[in-house]
């Protein structure tokens, strides 16, 4: 069985995130799933599922519409790998990153039996660059050491301690210069640890400076008449132009959402545009790559 662990940012990255996933073949499982069935079908999963999690398992509820829930995809029918998608609420937020990971890295220090022994894992956040790379990667790393303090803080007894799990991401450079991926093999807990910066081509930016593009390719039209309309209305000088078209423009398409179900769903984002587009290719690579352990 393999296992990997994709963290992002917001529910725009995952909506991102899983429109690339299933375009490329792998299969969501999130929506088929109760925390029940998964318990009975598949152990190990069911154990790495936080324990927050647990307390609607009796309900019945489908994992998409848990709290904090993460979205589960399987490569394909045929091999045992599968992939947790969870949300850090923010790009510093590693306290959550501990809480879902404290089974697995707790089940690395028992005496008692490891449930996931034999198990192949792997861990990858997706970041976005904002103003640098410098800055975005600096940011990250201070993120993990606190966490990490605290996290060894909770450790009973007081002479238990795991390996910083992360401890290979303190060796990021801050001179990524052209690549926007880094992966450290052959870890001391993960067998693969990953780190993709969405950017544009000048290693500046967010996500939306990528999906935005695609959106509005064959639908010019309509993102012009979006872009105008918040233009000439907007209330706020600090809004997210970017945001606030992608929402208005999917309002005219399915009313009533939010922009991560647009970015997932709506048809201003093609089979076609995201198989052809190179940083779909790399965004599919990389994680590939990350799942391939």
């Amino acid at each position: 069985m393999k296992i990997t662990w994709l963290f992002c940012e917001g529910p725009h990255d995952a909506g991102f995130l899983t429109r690339i996933l299933t375009t490329f073949g792998y299969l969501d499982k999130s929506s088929k799933y109760t925390l029940e069935t998964i318990e009975k079908a598949n152990k190990p999963l069911y154990t790495l599922l936080n324990v927050y999690l647990r307390q609607y398992a009796s309900l019945g509820y489908k994992l998409d519409k848990l709290p904090s829930r993460p979205s589960i995809f399987r490569k394909n029918e045929e091999e045992d790998t599968w992939i947790l998608l969870y949300l850090t609420d923010g790009n510093t937020n590693f306290q959550k990153v501990y809480d879902i990971l404290r089974p697995f890295l707790l089940a690395q220090l028992s005496s008692n039996s490891n449930p996931f022994k034999g198990i192949s894992t792997a861990i990858a956040f997706f970041n976005d660059a904002d103003n640098g790379l410098d800055n975005a990667i600096e940011e990250f790393k201070k993120a993990i050491e606190k966490a990490y303090t605290k996290e060894q803080q909770k450790l009973e007894p007081k002479n238990l301690s795991y390996e910083q799990p992360l401890t290979l991401f303190q060796n990021l450079p801050t001179d990524l210069a052209i690549t926007h991926i880094l992966t450290r093999e052959n870890t001391n807990i993960f067998e693969k640890q990953g780190y993709y910066i969405l950017c544009k081509d000048d290693l500046t930016g967010k996500l939306e400076d990528i999906i935005l593009p695609l959106m509005i390719e064959g639908n010019v039209d309509v993102f012009d008449k979006s872009d105008k309309f918040i233009s000439d209305n907007k209330i706020n000088d600090k809004l997210d132009i970017q945001k606030a078209t992608i929402g208005a423009a999917g309002q005219l398409e399915m009313a009533g959402y939010a922009n991560g179900v647009y970015i997932q769903k709506s048809s201003y984002l093609t089979k076609e545009k995201i198989e052809t587009n190179s940083k779909c290719q790399e965004i599919i690579a990389f994680i590939n790559e990350m799942t391939d352990i």
